[in-house]
């Protein structure tokens, strides 16, 4: 990542705050009525498979249910959640949370791994084949961190294909995949654990799109669409979706009305429409507008059957501007623009849209059609700050910040915090900042409800040092408060006193550049539990005590990169003979091949110089690999330079590839594969170097790429490390590739 400059954040703050003013009056915009349809009568058996679910999950009896609501059964047989705040009743999530804090300050989390893996979220993808990316674990430990930043709420798809069986020979939608039913109920559980509300869309952008196509399937991309979509438009697939889809997700959703804050019916489905009368060709595509809005209208009965009094909500309008009107003809309760700014402003949604108010489905900075690497990540920064204060001034009820991801290298405009979650030093160095802004939104709200009166604080009032999620090892991170200028950092050893480990008088010796403090506990073992709390004084003499973080465990994660004799082999240290691997066989104790294994064997590895070299130049060890780009074999440099690394690891289980790597133009790539059937499991990407187009990383400095999979059940995989540059100047090292249980 691009080095940010460091910022003294109460400077960075008071600045933010004179600049966008921050004091708003709190917000009181319209809230529309939620409405309420006759509900149906629901089927007694799903509804208690769906409350089994929940309770092996909590593995408690009744569950425990966020924001202490309480919860009764109507005579419909529908549960209905009460919420009190301040001494008021409201009758969903949604409702409480904008009484509490007058916004939803969310984040978009539409796919749990990379871009690729968006046809199959919370379960495989029935049609082609791909396999889910989501990780309870981690899906948890960012939860619990959003929270510390802030934040109140999330969104994100659940109905794109791999959420759905299907009959094959029909087409129809026959219920949902197993694994996406475990999934969704963690998602949901973890939401409950960390009080954030929860906005699920039931139907994405790209459901009709079946251009991630497997080559062998014998229909067409079209034919696909038409064959597996038919709900869009036909009134029998429409009804097995219906009954088998749509009802299946809304009777497991019903148990968690607590953190279901409204239930989305689709985002850009409008794109898809063809239909001439209404002037909407946005696509080759089957269905009109007639088709759309009986659609969702469908959906929308269907989802206040089984929760009456949950808002639903349409994010389908973004970018059609011309059509946006038509969205007023549907049944749901709140219609949800989309926009980007590179400004930081938002234009009220009623200047476009005559409209039942709503929250904004996506948001973000935009930078007026010209390339990112035109502006510094510092100018974006800045913007990021005011999206929110403007958002607000708008009248809009929330807003979802485009996009979470928990891999990709792309940290100028979609991808909030950083590449990965768990990788707190990378976090973006206007993410504190920000969150100090939402409390100050939050306060404001809260002191016109209460005293109907306008907050004019700009100092500390409320704020405790947030830790964020402690993954099993030595490593706290927290974030300080504006006035903070001392911490004293607490930890108990399996559930016993509090004791000081550490007082910090100096909080710039462990701040980094993003503004975080860390300290590094080498004390734990791996035979406790341990919990850390921080402890900050305050310029006034005030102390001020955090929550305790969570119970962790120390955490050794398994190196699977090994040989046959329990050595590490992805740290380039056996010099040349790392090469003279062999593919034949996996070694009774299932370690490795021994080596890496030439694909090419009249090649010196594909013509390219890959060599050991020692020195102080590697990432870690006294060797690392140094590849030259100019030798790649051919002109167009195809299969120049691969070669291969056989291991057998615990089957079926979740993994993480990586490498660190420097100086790279993506010439060299990491990839995993199944030793079986040579499918694809993982694709490592290089980071890209600085030059004169481009502004993302720096020169001779090591960056990790990585990427998760899921292994096969036998367990036999290889590791591909292939560099198809030919002709190009670069000069590429390599270290310490890795292969380790992904949690």
């Amino acid at each position: 990542m691009k080095k940010v400059i460091k910022l003294t954040i109460p400077a960075l703050v008071l600045c933010v705050c004179i600049v966008l003013g921050v004091c708003l009056p709190s917000f009181n915009g319209p809230v529309a009525p939620v409405k309420t349809y006759a509900s149906a009568n629901v089927a007694g058996s799903t509804v208690a498979a769906a409350t089994m679910l929940n309770n092996v999950a909590t593995q408690e009896g009744e569950p425990q249910y966020a924001f202490g609501s309480t919860v009764s059964t109507n005579e419909d047989g529908n549960k209905e959640f009460t919420f009190v705040y301040d001494g008021k009743e409201y009758i969903n999530a949604y409702e409480y949370i904008l009484a509490r804090d007058g916004f939803l300050y969310g984040y978009d989390w539409d796919w749990f791994g990379p871009p690729t893996s968006q046809n199959s979220v919370l379960g495989d993808d029935h049609i082609n084949g791909a396999l889910t990316r989501y990780r309870p674990a981690y899906v948890t430990r960012a939860l619990y961190n959003m929270k510390a930043i802030g934040r109140n709420a999330m969104a994100t798809w659940i109905g794109p294909k791999g959420c759905f069986t299907f009959d094959h020979d029909t087409g129809y939608v026959t219920g949902l995949d197993d694994k996406f039913k475990e999934n969704l109920v963690h998602l949901l559980e973890s939401c409950r654990e960390t009080e954030t509300v929860l906005v699920p869309c039931l139907l994405t952008q790209w459901w009709g799109s079946s251009y991630y196509q497997d080559p062998a399937y014998d229909k067409l991309a079209i034919e696909q669409k038409n064959f597996y979509f038919r709900f869009y438009y036909d009134e029998a697939a429409r009804k097995e979706w219906l009954e088998h889809g749509v009802s299946a997700m809304c009777e497991i959703l019903a148990d968690y009305q607590d953190v279901v804050a409204a239930v989305a019916l689709s985002i850009e489905n409008g794109s898809e429409t063809n239909d001439i009368e209404n002037g909407m060709l946005y696509g080759n595509h089957a269905y009109t507008w007639a088709d759309f809005a009986s659609m969702h209208n469908d959906m929308h009965d269907t989802v206040k059957k089984y929760m009456p009094n949950v808002p639903t909500s349409v994010e389908d309008n973004g970018g059609w501007y011309d059509n946006m009107y038509k969205y007023n003809d549907l049944k749901v309760d709140l219609i949800c623009p989309q926009q980007y700014s590179w400004t930081g402003n938002f234009l009220d949604q009623e200047t476009y849209i005559r409209a039942r108010n709503g929250y904004l489905g996506e948001f973000n900075y935009h930078y007026d059609g010209k390339p990112y690497h035109e502006v510094t990540l510092e100018y974006i920064d800045s913007i990021m700050l005011k999206h929110f204060v403007s958002l607000r001034k708008a009248g809009l009820t929330g807003a979802f910040h485009f996009c979470v991801t928990q891999q990709y290298e792309d940290d100028r405009w979609s991808y909030f915090l950083s590449s990965n979650m768990d990788e707190y030093d990378t976090l973006r160095n206007y993410a504190i900042p920000l969150s100090y802004i939402v409390h100050d939104l939050k306060e404001e709200h809260r002191a016109g409800v209460k005293d109907n009166a306008i907050s004019t604080r700009t100092t500390w009032n409320g704020e405790k040092p947030n830790l964020f999620y402690n993954n099993d090892n030595e490593d706290n991170y927290w974030m300080p408060v504006r006035e903070g200028v001392s911490y004293r950092l607490e930890r108990s050893e399996n559930g016993g006193a509090w004791q000081t480990i550490v007082n910090i008088t100096n909080p710039a010796d462990y701040s980094l550049e993003n503004g975080l403090i860390k300290y590094t506990d080498n004390t734990i073992t791996s035979t406790s539990t341990y919990r850390y709390r921080v402890i900050a004084t305050l310029s006034n003499g005030t102390e001020v005590t955090g929550d305790p973080g969570n119970v962790m465990t120390k955490y050794i994660p398994v190196e699977y990169l090994l040989d046959a004799n329990g050595n590490y082999d992805g740290g380039f240290e056996r010099g040349d003979a790392m090469f003279n691997g062999s593919k034949s066989t996996f070694n009774s104790n299932g370690k490795s091949s021994n080596g890496w294994v030439k694909r090419y064997a009249n090649y010196p590895i594909g013509r390219v110089t890959n060599e050991q070299v020692s020195g102080a130049g590697a990432y870690e060890g006294d060797y690392y690999l140094h590849i030259d780009a100019t030798k790649g074999y051919g002109s167009s440099g195809a299969w120049a330079g691969q070669c291969m690394y056989y291991i057998k690891v615990p089957g079926g289980m979740k993994y993480c590839a990586s490498e660190w790597c420097r100086d790279s133009y993506q010439t060299v790539s990491l990839s995993v594969h199944d030793a079986e059937t040579d499918e694809t499991l993982a694709y490592v990407g290089n980071q890209l170097i600085s030059d004169a187009s481009n502004d993302y990383t720096e020169k001779n400095v090591w960056y990790r790429s990585y990427a998760y999979f899921d292994a096969p059940s036998h367990g036999k995989i290889y590791l591909k490390l292939m560099n198809p540059g030919s002709g190009n100047s670069n000069q590429i090292l390599i270290d310490n590739i890795s292969v380790t249980e992904a949690r």
